[in-house]
């Protein structure tokens, strides 16, 4: 009797030390603009020590992933509201799951204004389901993106910007297709606080670290962030467990020479 109750007990203690880990809700990464611009992309005037130009000004995000280690949705705060909104557009949502320096999805918002011209564009995308890209993009260094253009020439006149930095990519045109959709909360007014982006689970798996990107056609303010995903991968998960149960074989054999 002893016996059985020994490996009752023990079986329940594995029981409850995993299951946290293994039926864990969703995460949460928060995140906060630490980047004036792009890893690869200052351009060598004062833009570079400026972590805003004007507005909008974000400040901060979080990022969810669910338990099998899927991007779920990805959130951007501003800190103050726009003034301008009627000349400014969003850019596309880049997202690097290995943090290795490679864009591999692009959510592509720019559809909705000239994919081929940056500037001035007076569009709002509203709410609702966007084209989502597998691509492999060199973050640093390429010609395949729009580019926000410069100070006070062509659609800026009157405004200051930073300069030619990336906002979107141009492959749309030239891609075999999107792999699928995300939602977008929509580019409404300046009394907006926050935008969010909804993935389906299971399409996005992010690695051990991952890298996202976004900014508008100016590229005034820019997200640029790596960060650590604090989900178990499967492989570890199932290591870990094996563990635990040898470790729970070796403890019952013990108990048995002992005779208990």
């Amino acid at each position: 009797m002893k016996k059985l109750l020994s490996a009752f007990f023990l079986l329940i203690a594995i029981m409850l030390f995993t299951a946290p880990l293994i039926f864990a809700a969703p995460y949460t990464v928060t995140f906060t603009d630490t980047r004036n611009f792009w890893p690869g992309w200052g351009n060598g005037t004062g833009d570079d020590s400026k972590d805003s130009i004007g507005t909008p000004n974000f400040a901060a995000g979080a990022v969810e992933i669910s338990s099998g280690g899927y991007l779920t949705k990805v959130t951007v705060n501003q800190s103050s509201s726009p003034s301008s909104y009627s000349v400014l557009s969003p850019g596309d949502l880049f997202i690097d799951t290995g943090a290795n320096g490679t864009w591999d999805y692009v959510l592509a918002l720019t559809s909705v204004w000239n994919p081929h011209t940056a500037g001035k564009t007076n569009q709002n995308p509203s709410a609702g389901d966007y084209s989502l890209y597998a691509v492999a993009l060199n973050l640093g260094t390429g010609s395949n993106y729009i580019f926000s253009g410069t100070d006070n020439t062509n659609g800026w006149s009157g405004y200051y910007i930073r300069d030619r930095h990336p906002v979107a990519w141009i492959g749309p045109a030239q891609s075999e297709g999107p792999i699928g959709s995300a939602y977008f909360s929509g580019w409404n007014d300046s009394n907006t606080e926050s935008w969010w982006f909804d993935f389906p689970d299971g399409a996005i798996l992010l690695g051990d670290e991952f890298a996202i990107g976004w900014t508008v056609n100016c590229a005034n303010d820019v997200i640029y962030e790596t960060m650590g995903n604090p989900v178990p991968e499967p492989a570890t998960m199932l290591l870990f467990g094996t563990g635990l149960v040898g470790l729970a074989g070796l403890g019952k054999k013990k108990l048995l020479k002992k005779g208990i």
